[in-house]
């Protein structure tokens, strides 16, 4: 559906195209909802979870670093239905839609395709002042957090307890993932390795900061967190070359989906 006759078919072939307004096309498409035969579609159903016999989302724990799937997973063991999360943009982004357990509309809040990074931070915060009974958790990247940072001043005077976990790779990782996968490795711009202290910089702003490398240290620092109730940095040491999978290539199909890591020498 697009009001642009000439966004048809542009990118994606459209077996059914419509041209108009979505909010009228929608309200008309609803009254035939009710028309709908919902067994029509249990081969689809069952082709879809033949998918994920063949391609479950999984990541092998095999390095001395945190995975930042384990991270995301646990924070929904732990807080579940009682969190909202919101994402910047990046890997973290794609592991956050993929590895925590959501349960009920609107609690991922994203920027999407044509988000941009810096977006999570505010939103959380936004998040955080309509729904202050849920815990709000803004997933980030080391590079992505430094876009709207003095936010922190912002969390403390407002008083918005938004706890930001900081999955830390030294890396503009998606970015960096590109340029590895088809761009024969020629990183440019992308290694972090120098960088603020998250801790430091948390603190100088009035809110509390921790540095984690372990389980343990993350699920006690998550725990004091939601206890402290104030703005927070928990910046988690991840595995520096961890790739998020599947991804289709710039201008390619969903039949070009590269479903597997490939190994890199660190």
């Amino acid at each position: 559906v697009d009001i642009d006759p000439a966004s048809i078919s542009k990118l994606v072939k459209a077996d059914f195209p419509i041209v108009g307004d979505v909010k009228n096309v929608v309200k008309e498409m609803l009254e035939s909802v009710s028309l709908i035969n919902p067994s029509k579609y249990e081969s689809w159903r069952d082709t879809i979870k033949n998918f994920d016999s063949l391609h479950p989302l999984t990541y092998h724990e095999d390095t001395d670093r945190l995975k930042p799937q384990w991270v995301i997973q646990r924070v929904g063991e732990l807080l579940g239905d009682s969190a909202n999360i919101s994402t910047d943009v990046g890997q973290h982004q794609m592991w956050t839609a993929q590895f925590y357990p959501f349960s009920r509309p609107r609690q991922f809040i994203s920027s999407g395709g044509l988000g941009t990074m810096g977006f999570g931070f505010p939103a959380a915060m936004g998040v955080k002042v309509a729904s202050p009974d849920k815990v709000s958790i803004n997933f980030t990247g080391d590079g992505s957090i430094l876009m709207n940072c003095q936010e922190l001043m912002t969390a403390v005077e407002k008083k918005i307890p938004v706890i930001n976990i900081i999955l830390n790779n030294n890396y503009l990782g998606m970015v960096r993932q590109w340029q590895t996968l088809f761009y024969n490795k020629r990183h440019s711009e992308t290694d972090l390795s120098v960088q603020p202290d998250f801790v430091k910089l948390a603190e100088a702003f009035g809110g509390i900061g921790y540095r984690v490398h372990t389980k343990e240290e993350f699920d006690a620092a998550l725990k004091d967190a939601v206890e402290k109730n104030i703005v927070t940095f928990i910046e988690v040491v991840i595995e520096r070359l961890e790739n998020v999978m599947p991804m289709v290539p710039s201008g390619g199909s969903l039949f070009n989906m590269m479903l597997l890591e490939r190994k890199e020498k660190k």
